[in-house]
């Protein structure tokens, strides 16, 4: 018995030993990734993170670097010279944390080398180092120089994930101030909302192995800064988009991205709706024509959103109800009817796939 007892007592110490060995192999190793993740932010705090050409591109593409607000924009075009006068704004993904990837160059390549046309791609500010206020120092007057010299007719403005997101705030934001809009913006994937409160957002994490909302909500955190978490200019699923215009959003169902998605489309048709009832009582109201269906009144707001000839058919159609209202009553008929007629004289072309027949 007293063998088997301090043979006992002899195991027990091992297992201390051990254990405390073990406790101080944990602790080393916390140390060292505590160490590891330090350094990864104060790397990404201190060293300002540029995006950087591949050589490829360069052999490929003809490419120039312009330097706007202390940062790189890189102006892309094929190497024979384009043979289209679309230029396309592009604002990559990443995060709002990396860098223009292999992926991102590749795809520009492509987009210059079968439409002919020029990329525009600014190398906006990353974060931890910065955050959206310093971002959208840069882009929002970027933005307006560009327009300046090539207008908005031959303008495309596109982006992915948080590019995209950032295209969609810009434009937001730019509405605000009626600055004119690019002729048409796509949207690849776009980071809609960096708050990721979406609940099926976890459901479709199980599929989407490229993403993971817990590393997304660290950056978005990160690019927020202290005030922007309920902004709309970080979260543009929050922002105005009624007098946005010809969106093309592109999406997967295998994408955490995607839920949020599907939010902003429901918010853009009620806004639409809105907006159209709104400026069809506003025809009728600055027209003088009363007693009009509620549903020609919504047609006559549709036409906020037809042109012919590259006019306005509502502002056009308002016009000629003043016009037809003036004539009549110079001519002493009945200006009510004619103003009515001048009204609804283009009602036809708020007609869309839904009914049948001819804007006549």
């Amino acid at each position: 018995m007293i063998i088997f007892f301090q043979l006992h007592l002899w195991q027990r110490s091992v297992i201390k030993i051990k254990a405390k060995a073990m406790i101080k192999v944990i602790i080393a190793l916390l140390v060292i990734i505590i160490m590891l993740t330090l350094l990864t932010i104060g790397y990404f705090i201190i060293v300002d993170i540029e995006s950087k050409a591949p050589e490829e591109v360069k052999q490929a593409c003809h490419l120039d670097i312009k330097e706007y607000k202390n940062r790189k924009v890189f102006i892309i075009t094929p190497k024979e010279g384009t043979t289209n006068p679309l230029k396309i704004l592009y604002f990559h993904g990443g995060s709002y944390v990396a860098e223009a990837s292999k992926e991102h160059w590749d795809f520009i390549e492509n987009i210059v080398e079968e439409t002919g046309s020029t990329v525009i791609m600014p190398d906006y500010p990353l974060t931890p180092k910065y955050n959206y206020k310093d971002v959208f120092e840069m882009v929002e007057p970027l933005y307006q120089k560009i327009i300046e010299k090539v207008g908005v007719d031959n303008l495309i403005m596109a982006g992915d994930s948080a590019g995209g997101g950032l295209t969609l705030a810009l434009e937001e934001k730019l509405s605000k101030t009626e600055t004119p809009l690019p002729k048409k913006t796509i949207l690849i994937s776009p980071w809609l909302d960096v708050r990721l409160t979406n609940e099926k957002i976890s459901e479709v994490q199980k599929v989407d192995k490229e993403l993971s909302k817990e590393k997304l909500l660290l950056a978005g955190i990160a690019y927020a800064g202290e005030d922007g978490m309920e902004s709309y200019l970080v979260n543009p699923i929050d922002g105005d988009m009624s007098k946005l215009k010809n969106i093309i959003i592109m999406t997967g169902t295998h994408d955490i991205l995607n839920p949020d998605v599907d939010i902003l489309v429901e918010k853009a048709k009620q806004e639409l709706e809105e907006t159209i009832k709104e400026e069809g009582e506003r025809a009728v109201l600055e027209t003088g024509v009363i007693g009009l269906h509620p549903d020609i009144v919504k047609l006559i707001g549709k036409l906020k959103y037809r042109t012919s000839y590259g006019q306005n058919v509502l502002n056009h159609s308002i016009e000629v109800s003043n016009l037809a209202r003036i004539m009549a009553e110079e001519l002493g008929l009945d200006a009510k009817l004619a103003r009515r007629a001048g009204l609804l004289h283009d009602i036809g072309k708020a007609l869309d796939h839904d009914m049948e027949g001819t804007h006549v």
